[in-house]
């Protein structure tokens, strides 16, 4: 009994210090040596659990591989993810990502790792055998899913004839093979269960290009390193642009990064490069006259004699050969504007796209984006000239993840503290317009309720239902 006292005792302080790994750890130690307390540990396990879920309509349950979630303890959600972590913080955005971008109540389980000598695979059979979940998914904290990713997933599993799809992760299949085969693997959860336990024939499961989950948690081996050779990296600023009208960078493609944080912008350049496979000019310009996305891109263009515009922001995530894959495909398949897999609108809105110079200055003279924007809608309206006149291309294969987890949670885009109604308004009366003349209006009434009507175009999509 002093055992127990002490055991309980340590949890206990762990959890009123705020060590919440700690606390998980010895509460299911003392779980699994003293059921006559198991009713006071859950309930422990259960509060730490809560307030990982916050807000979130799905449950999320605590555990660990000492003692993994009990079958009464599971949760009852027909879809299960267990998300494996070392931190409770990160499991916690993790848990709640995925549980936002679902679609639907998901259940999860936050499994810490701790210092368990058994095989991890183990203890996730025995949770997958006792769960009652219909399909489950296994994850790493720091995972940082696509919008609509149980839609997208189910969609390869149950229109694909499958037991079982990869989730696009961004990486090249060489590089996957350093995680176990069940990672990232959408199933029917006894389908999972026999591949984490390593009964299932060698069998190999297709990759759903629009079911993403990239972990951006994980940097590179070199990512740190902020330095790029000199003549790739190239750091200006908004009034460098100005002075003159000669070309300053001259490769074929130039990847433009309006950014205000120029040591946040240097990490992601750094990022952007070395998994680029493209030579390319990568150009950081600092708005230090705070003149915002558009002009400070469209200024960055007229300074460049390269054929194609790569525009993104300070948050983009690269997947392996983001710039080469799109590279090749726009000039495969002759299109002007590509939309890069965002992890957000699946092709809707190109938020980072790779434009044919010569095609949007026949849009707007001298601009990549239209200049009457302040800061929203632009992206929309190239999206829709492009579409009306056969000139896009989406390409979920290149992966430029926006990852802002701020953005996720938002209720709609007027809570974004750059958002101006003005936009929005301009953006409805061009399109009534016909862009200047630019797309044809009929085909603008077939994308009618896409552009301007959200909640009814939503409305009118397949929901995601587990039955």
């Amino acid at each position: 009994m002093k055992g127990l006292t002490s055991s309980l005792a340590l949890a206990n302080l762990a959890l009123r210090e705020g060590r919440r790994e700690d606390a998980v750890l010895l509460y299911s130690a003392a779980r699994e040596t003293s059921p006559e307390v198991r009713t006071h540990i859950d309930f422990n396990l259960d509060y730490l659990g809560r307030e990982l879920q916050r807000e979130e309509k799905s449950r999320v349950v605590v555990a660990s591989a000492e003692s993994p979630a009990s079958k009464e303890r599971l949760p009852a959600e027909r879809v299960l993810v267990i998300v494996v972590a070392k931190s409770l913080t990160e499991a916690g955005q993790t848990a709640r990502l995925l549980s936002r971008r679902a679609g639907t109540a998901i259940g999860v389980v936050v499994l810490i790792q701790g210092n368990h000598q058994s095989s991890i695979g183990t203890v996730i059979g025995e949770i997958l055998s006792n769960s009652q979940a219909k399909y489950s998914l296994i994850v790493k904290e720091g995972t940082f899913p696509g919008s609509n990713w149980l839609e997208n997933a189910r969609a390869g599993v149950v229109d694909g004839g499958a037991a079982a799809v990869y989730a696009n992760t961004g990486r090249l299949s060489s590089d996957q093979e350093v995680d176990e085969s069940w990672m990232n693997l959408f199933a029917l959860t006894s389908t999972l269960e026999t591949e984490v336990l390593g009964q299932h024939s060698v069998t190999k499961y297709k990759t759903k290009l629009d079911f993403l989950l990239v972990d951006v948690a994980t940097p590179s081996a070199s990512s740190t390193q902020l330095d790029l050779p000199g003549e790739s990296l190239h750091i200006v600023s908004t009034p460098d642009l100005l002075r003159g009208d000669s070309y300053l960078f001259s490769k074929d493609v130039c990847v433009v990064m309006p950014c205000i944080n120029l040591e946040a912008g240097r990490r992601t350049a750094g990022l952007l490069a070395e998994r680029s496979g493209l030579p390319a000019d990568f150009v950081l310009a600092v708005d230090t006259s705070r003149q915002g996305f558009i002009p400070t891109l469209n200024q960055v263009a007229r300074r460049t004699s390269a054929q194609y515009i790569v525009y993104l922001a300070q948050d983009a995530w690269p997947g392996e050969d983001w710039l080469r894959s799109a590279y090749d495909r726009i000039r495969r398949e002759r299109k002007s504007l590509l939309a890069f897999n965002c992890g957000k609108w699946h092709g809707r809105v190109a938020a980072f796209g790779m434009v044919e110079k010569s095609w949007a200055y026949g849009l707007y003279g001298d601009e990549i984006l239209y200049g009457g924007y302040q800061s929203h809608r632009a992206d929309n309206e190239l999206t829709v000239i492009a579409r009306a006149q056969d000139r896009f291309v989406y390409a979920p294969e290149c992966v430029l993840v926006e990852n802002d987890s701020d953005k996720v949670f938002r209720r709609s885009e007027r809570e974004a503290g750059h958002f101006r109604r003005e936009d929005a308004r301009l953006f409805r009366q061009r399109y009534h317009d016909g862009f200047g003349g630019l797309a044809d209006r009929d085909y603008l009434d077939e994308l009618h309720d896409e552009y301007l009507d959200l909640p009814a175009y939503n409305a009118a999509r397949r929901k995601v239902e587990i039955s």
